[in-house]
């Protein structure tokens, strides 16, 4: 025999939702009582209260301080720039923010902006590799060109690569050829040491910018002559897997037997650019 199938007082099935027989209700009415509460008699207001209350507390914060920080924003999520608003004039609900390392309140956000935060672990890298990503298509090869701020070679290669079909990230040639000097210079006027320089906000946003299109790119080219930076950056394509190309146009005058460690060394454009469609091709047919 199966089980006798109980209802309680307003049509629930009590052998599903369990029941409460002090009253021959059941646990799916005190659901309904309570969303019911919670919609009709100012419920959702008083949560949102306690829960205010409860985020004071945890940041030993005032609701004086939480005003002064929303005139400050004007109001508005310092994230997405949505209007912050509380109690009968409720906009976007708002959470504070902290630095989870140190637990120092920073801001206040809206609900999308704060999740987006704690989805990416609060991650720059993270947040300014999907900056990059919007403007990523999967239909077109990337290739991400290194070289010398100082080689005018670099913006050749590029456009050679783009004439025959392939997509050539050479962006970061648009600091100038003295973009690292001025940038030294800079931080030696602030007395900062080169190891307090690298976690510079200018620093860090332009490593993020490049280091974000060398993790999009399916494989990197290394224009010669080039410095340490170069270098640095073919052997972490490489390291990540991906094809790295070291384009020398003419014999180096000092011989080195670690550019084994690329793909391949190729003589000219022309090279390369069949050795890209290869890839692009091998590329094409695994997508």
């Amino acid at each position: 025999m199966g089980v006798r199938k109980q209802f309680c007082v307003n049509g629930h099935d009590t052998n599903v939702v369990g029941r409460r027989p002090e009253n021959y209700s059941c646990r799916a009415c005190a659901n309904e009582r309570r969303k019911k509460y919670y919609y009709e008699n100012n419920g959702r207001e008083k949560a949102r209260l306690k829960a205010r209350v409860i985020d004071l507390k945890k940041y030993g914060l005032t609701q004086a301080d939480v005003e002064a920080m929303l005139v400050r924003q004007q109001g508005k999520c310092l994230g997405c720039r949505a209007q912050l608003l509380e109690g009968e004039r409720r906009g976007e609900r708002f959470h504070i923010d902290h630095n989870h390392n140190t637990g120092v309140v920073r801001g206040l956000l809206c609900h999308g902006c704060n999740t987006a935060l704690g989805l990416v672990g609060e991650q720059k890298s993270t947040l300014r590799r999907l900056m990059s990503y919007l403007d990523y298509d999967r239909g077109k090869i990337y290739a991400y060109v290194i070289g010398s701020l100082r080689n005018p070679k670099v913006t050749e290669v590029a456009a050679q690569l783009r004439q025959a079909g392939l997509e050539a990230i050479d962006d970061w040639m648009a600091a100038g050829p003295e973009a690292d000097s001025y940038w030294q210079q800079y931080e030696i006027q602030r007395g900062h040491t080169f190891a307090e320089a690298l976690h510079g906000k200018a620093a860090e946003n332009v490593f993020n910018f490049d280091r974000s299109w060398i993790d999009l790119a399916d494989c990197g080219v290394l224009v010669m002559p080039s410095g340490r930076s170069g270098h640095l950056e073919l052997g972490y394509m490489a390291g990540q897997g991906k094809q790295t190309f070291i384009l020398q146009t003419e014999d180096p005058e000092r011989y080195d037997v670690m550019p084994q460690f690329a793909t391949k060394v190729v003589g000219s454009v022309d090279e390369l650019v069949k050795e890209l469609s290869c890839e692009s091709a091998s590329i094409s047919t695994a997508a």
